[in-house]
């Protein structure tokens, strides 16, 4: 079995809509039909999103052991983007001026020559490559995606909801915190509860912390009492 990230941060969704038993025929052959797509051959700048196995990162095969454990399914996305070199063009356009004798061509004639260089370079360019470990915890209806940028959450939502038409929320520490076996005193002090955004000045807390609301303590409150 393939090596799975051990530390870093992550991000925590909840799974709103009903997806397929992970163990079950029917949600392997989504991620097949979802399955990431190369573009190394592709010749204008593109980029290709899709599942592959732990296992195997061309996206070729799916196997059960491989996804289903037990508990969670263990998945993979893939994220390639293909981008010519800026530096390549200019050194391929210096030399196609230099080869007809240093005229300076106009606006039309450089775009032209532009899209020329790129119609012979995009084919030759690899992509970049983004492997990116998931974990879904189908009885809890949660989903771990190992990264935190803002472009990895939002291609994991659409890839998520395009294959099997459910949806994920991020989940804040409030929220994680609600779904918890609470006693009568822990919800009432969770009610009075706000989370806080990173780099708030207040309580000095850090993303998705936890801060006790006092009365009196909320600004509007403050302003409706004036």
């Amino acid at each position: 079995m393939a090596a799975f990230r051990r530390n870093g941060s992550f991000i925590r969704f909840f799974v709103e809509g009903e997806v397929p038993a992970f163990d079950s025929d029917e949600f392997l052959k989504a991620l097949a039909e979802n399955r990431f797509r190369t573009i190394e051959n592709a010749a204008s700048e593109e980029e290709s999103l899709g599942w592959v196995s732990p296992g195997d990162a061309s996206g070729s095969s799916f196997l059960r052991e491989e996804i289903v454990l037990p508990g969670f399914a263990r998945l993979r996305m893939r994220l390639d983007k293909k981008k010519l070199p800026s530096a390549w063009v200019r050194i391929y356009m210096d030399a196609e001026i230099r080869a007809k004798g240093g005229r300076k061509l106009s606006a039309k004639e450089r775009k032209e020559l532009r899209e020329d260089i790129a119609d012979q370079l995009l084919p030759r360019v690899l992509p970049s490559v983004k492997l990116v470990d998931i974990l879904y915890q189908a009885d809890k209806k949660r989903l771990f995606l190992f990264a935190s940028s803002q472009n990895l959450k939002e291609s994991v939502q659409n890839l998520f909801f395009k294959t099997f038409g459910a949806r994920l929320i991020p989940a804040t520490a409030l929220e994680v915190a609600r779904t918890l076996p609470l006693n009568d005193q822990q919800k009432n002090f969770l009610e009075h509860c706000q989370a806080l955004e990173l780099g708030s000045k207040k309580g000095h807390g850090s993303a998705g912390s936890l801060s006790r609301e006092e009365p009196g303590e909320n600004p509007r409150e403050q302003e409706a009492s004036a």
